[in-house]
């Protein structure tokens, strides 16, 4: 006999549950765990590998993004130069730049919201795995996929951009706050 449950967080419990009540009828209660450990590893390897390629890709792009704003105030030294010689202290310098970047970030993270969104909703009838379906049908897996969106993946991805910028932006806002202001004017 096999129960299909919506709720999967529920499952060990219903397992116990069914285990406690069939205990002395001599009938074994599986979960979709223990009938496929290799799928369970591959979904733990999974995981684990989302793991190590997000933070590659965070990586990559805190190096852009540093590399990005080390490339806006090398063209702006002069502009910064005046700014400091008009009064504007290193602390507002670093607040522009902070500002600037999440502007980029608010504009970047929108469109990637939007684009993320329209990609679901057009797959949102399934994406057919049809040339793997031999594969997957070793695991007892479809060979239609339906992606979702998940408020905490989406949550851990907004925070981790936003630490990211802002952790990318912070050595070439103080190199900018600490220019001579004779030199940066004079800087060709």
């Amino acid at each position: 006999i096999t129960i299909r449950l919506s709720d999967s967080p529920v499952l060990e419990e219903v397992v116990a549950v069914l285990r406690n009540k069939l205990n002395n009828q001599n009938l074994e209660v599986l979960s979709w765990k223990d009938r496929n450990p290799l799928l369970v590893l591959s979904i733990e390897m999974y995981d684990a590998s989302i793991v190590v390629t997000a933070a590659i890709l965070f990586i990559a792009i805190a190096f852009t993004i540093a590399n990005s704003f080390l490339m806006v105030i090398y063209e702006r030294i002069q502009e910064i130069g005046i700014m400091m010689a008009n009064g504007v202290f290193p602390k507002k310098i670093r607040r522009m730049l902070y500002a600037e970047a999440l502007f980029i970030t608010a504009i970047g993270t929108m469109l990637g919201f939007i684009i993320t969104v329209i990609l679901i909703g057009y797959f949102s009838q399934g994406l057919d795995l049809g040339s793997m379906g031999e594969g997957l049908a070793k695991f007892g897996v479809g060979t239609v996929i339906y992606p979702q969106i998940h408020p905490f993946d989406v949550t851990v991805g907004l925070v981790g951009i936003v630490t990211v910028v802002f952790c990318s932006v912070l050595y070439p806002a103080i190199k900018a706050s600490r220019f001579e202001v004779v030199d940066a004017i004079r800087f060709v």
